[in-house]
């Protein structure tokens, strides 16, 4: 069930948006689910669940961190100080 889980969260890597946090590469970007896992393999992104607690629970990416919608705010700048891009998902 778990591995259903996260192939159900990989799916939904088709339409995550990547946030480079340094300024000269600032944006959103769509990238594709072999850009994911490329990314994901090489170790350098930080993935970012921004769905709630309960759903957090209940299956994530491997690896991804809990940052609700509502809290993004308020963790920002811990976000923009990322030495990697970031991969948000929500579902």
């Amino acid at each position: 069930m778990r591995t259903l889980k996260w192939w159900l969260a990989l799916a939904v890597v088709a339409a995550v948006a990547v946030w480079y946090a340094r300024p000269r590469q600032a944006g959103v970007q769509r990238i594709t689910q072999a850009e994911f896992r490329a990314l994901q393999a090489s170790g350098h992104v930080l993935v970012v669940d921004v769905r709630d607690l309960e759903s957090f629970r209940q299956g994530h990416i491997p690896g991804a961190v809990l940052v609700g919608l509502d809290q993004l705010q308020a963790h920002l700048a811990d976000l923009k100080r990322a030495q990697h891009p970031i991969v948000t998902y929500c579902a």
